[in-house]
């Protein structure tokens, strides 16, 4: 990974994400959503207890969110309460339909820490399996 994740390699040439088009279209997007009020505005300081009063009070419709935290939402009783509430993961949002996200992009700049295999691992093979399906689109969607 480039130390400068900014910089993408698209159709043989390098583009800077931050004066590419498309991240001005990006952000453009995000400040209509989040002034219509479809993003949270508490959104950064919002705390677990206050984030899940927001969920079970049917006040989020969707979350980026780890999964892990969310899993097991489906079966509390505050969500038997909610008609029609059903948590379930989905493909990265895209702007326009048949566009592809870019979670290859998204992963490095989400998970910034690093793996690695000691000397002691017994099943270096069967770790990079695991390593390589974690990155796979597959993978980044579980």
């Amino acid at each position: 990974m480039n130390a400068d994740n900014r910089w993408r390699a698209q159709n043989g040439k390098m583009s800077y994400t931050p004066i590419d088009l498309r991240t001005k279209e990006y952000l453009t997007t995000m400040n209509k959503w989040y002034s219509e009020g479809l993003i949270d505005k508490e959104l950064l300081s919002r705390q677990e207890p206050d984030y899940k009063a927001a969920i079970f009070n049917d006040k989020v419709g969707a979350t980026s969110h780890w999964i892990g935290f969310v899993a097991g939402f489906n079966d509390l009783p505050e969500a038997k309460k909610i008609k029609g509430f059903h948590f379930e993961v989905t493909n990265p949002p895209v702007l326009n339909k048949g566009d592809k996200a870019l979670t290859n992009l998204q992963q490095l700049i989400t998970v910034p820490w690093a793996w690695g295999i000691s000397k002691n691992n017994k099943n270096v093979e069967a770790t990079m399996k695991l390593f390589d399906y974690v990155y796979s689109n597959e993978g980044q969607l579980l």
